[in-house]
């Protein structure tokens, strides 16, 4: 993650005593403008249309390892239908993707999994918007877009497994009754307010805005890296915090992930497409898609911006990285 000082950056960091280490993440920083929403032009053309009109993303270069998981995305985009709604939501959250990739990398850094109260803080938050989102699902009862989409992906639901690993991280010792009271209070006391507003989003969602939830909130586990994580979390917490991941890791993955890809290319009725293009509700529909998914992966990133706990042993160090997600967050946000 190291690079060459861009001085246009560094001129943007609050005029406060900022440790080496931090500086040392964010000099090889370049700010872009907002992201493009691709859309699909009169004759079946992908175009795109800028969101917002300020400079706000913030695009961290990133090292080996974030061009690996690049390659990675990548390759899940391409197994798209070439112009179809999958490979559509991938193009739409491109830099709010890197952004992500960027500040998990500076979570781990500053101690993510050396501390069970960050590591959890960090999950209540995707708990709580992953629950508006799978009781809005339910409360569909198969009617709509986003409910058969949903439907179409078998077995899939992580609500209970965040529960498992919340249940595992945050009921200390209490047991039965007690231990299901502490952990759920706890979780309350712990939700941010970014995630109280990312939840009052998804139950005003339309169908459209429903379908793109579901790719932002699911999308990650389902096919991007997140069940890679697991084994780390495993090592530093225990088994009993890696149920989020027990539907999407052993030998039916690929098929799971092939499942998703075609649920997203499938769901939307193409209408009278023919060789001059889609017509005007396929249209529509997939660019509002767009639109919201784009806006769902800002909330995603802002989610791993609003929490607050540091690692027990930061108390101990000079200023040390756990500093470097509130300096990253400063910046990004100064900038949106």
């Amino acid at each position: 993650m190291h690079g060459s000082r861009d001085p246009n950056l560094t001129a943007q960091l609050p005029r406060t005593s900022i440790p080496a280490q931090v500086r040392s993440l964010v000099w090889g920083t370049r700010l872009r403008r907002t992201p493009h929403v691709p859309s699909v032009g009169s004759h079946g053309h992908i175009h795109t249309t800028r969101v917002g009109k300020k400079p706000s993303v913030l695009n961290l270069t990133p090292g080996m390892e974030g061009n690996e998981e690049e390659r990675n995305t990548t390759r899940a985009r391409d197994q798209g239908r070439p112009n179809g709604l999958f490979q559509g939501c991938m193009d739409a959250i491109k830099t709010g993707h890197r952004v992500g990739q960027t500040l998990r990398t500076a979570m781990l850094t500053a101690g993510l999994l050396t501390d069970r109260r960050c590591y959890a803080e960090l999950l209540a938050q995707f708990y709580v918007c992953t629950v508006a989102l799978e009781d809005r699902l339910a409360g569909l009862k198969g009617t709509g877009s986003a409910a058969k989409l949903a439907a179409s992906i078998p077995g899939v639901g992580f609500k209970a497994g965040y529960e498992a690993d919340l249940r595992h991280l945050l009921g200390d010792r209490a047991i039965g009754t007690e231990l299901e009271e502490n952990w759920r209070t706890k979780v309350a006391s712990l939700t941010t307010g970014t995630a109280a507003r990312y939840i009052s989003r998804i139950e005003i969602a339309d169908d459209e805005e429903l379908i793109a939830a579901v790719f932002i909130l699911w999308g990650p586990l389902m096919i991007g890296g997140g069940a890679a994580i697991r084994p780390r979390v495993q090592k530093a917490f225990g088994e009993g915090a890696t149920n989020v991941f027990d539907s999407v890791i052993g030998p039916g993955r690929s098929e799971l992930r092939r499942a998703f890809i075609n649920a997203f290319d499938s769901v939307l009725d193409v209408g009278n497409a023919s060789a001059t293009g889609f017509d005007s509700v396929y249209t529509a529909r997939y660019t509002r898609i767009l639109a919201a998914t784009a806006e769902f992966m800002t909330l995603n990133n802002e989610l791993m911006l609003s929490v607050k706990q540091s690692p027990w042993w930061s108390r101990y160090i000079s200023a040390g990285c756990a500093f470097a997600v509130a300096v990253i967050g400063y910046v990004g946000l100064q900038h949106n």
